[in-house]
């Protein structure tokens, strides 16, 4: 009775070790699949965070094309208005040296009407000096010529007086 008692405590051991190293192999297993399951999540999570990154990238990149594009225009825009800015400086640059041309030829004609005016009045105050000279010359003659006018009248008045004395 004793052996089959340990006899059975054995069978019972060996079934109790068959049934821990059973259990082991399961829960092993089981961990594999749990290791294995975990991996696939992990698998998916990464799919799903790459699709996340290339869905962000995507978008920077469309971001970035909106705003090189908007920077084009921006700059086209600048550039038209730079060279509207320009032509319409030229317009009145060229204007301006028109009007200045125009006030030029103005200040040239009446330098030349000053010229003339000039040249006439010394001409004619030439001919005043040489007016006024023949006055002078006029009016000393008269001068002498009233002097001996003069002179003869006294002769004259003296002859009378003398023949009326007679």
């Amino acid at each position: 009775e004793e052996k089959e008692e340990e006899k059975a405590e054995k069978e019972a051991e060996k079934e109790e070790e068959k049934a821990e190293k059973e259990a082991e192999k399961e829960a092993a297993k089981e961990e594999k699949e749990a290791e294995k399951e975990a991996e696939k999540e992990k698998k998916a999570e990464g799919k799903e965070e790459v699709k996340e990154l290339q869905q962000s990238l995507m978008n920077i990149v469309t971001e970035a094309t909106e705003a090189k594009t908007q920077m084009q225009r921006h700059m086209a825009d600048r550039q038209a208005m730079q060279a509207g800015k320009a032509s319409s400086l030229e317009a009145a640059l060229h204007l301006a040296q028109e009007t200045l041309h125009e006030k030029e030829d103005e200040l040239n004609a009446h330098l030349d009407e000053l010229v003339v005016t000039k040249v006439e009045l010394a001409e004619q105050m030439g001919k005043y000096e040489e007016k006024k000279h023949e006055a002078l010359r006029l009016k000393s003659k008269l001068a002498s010529t009233v002097a001996r006018y003069t002179k003869l009248e006294a002769m004259y008045a003296a002859a009378q007086n003398n023949q009326n004395s007679k």
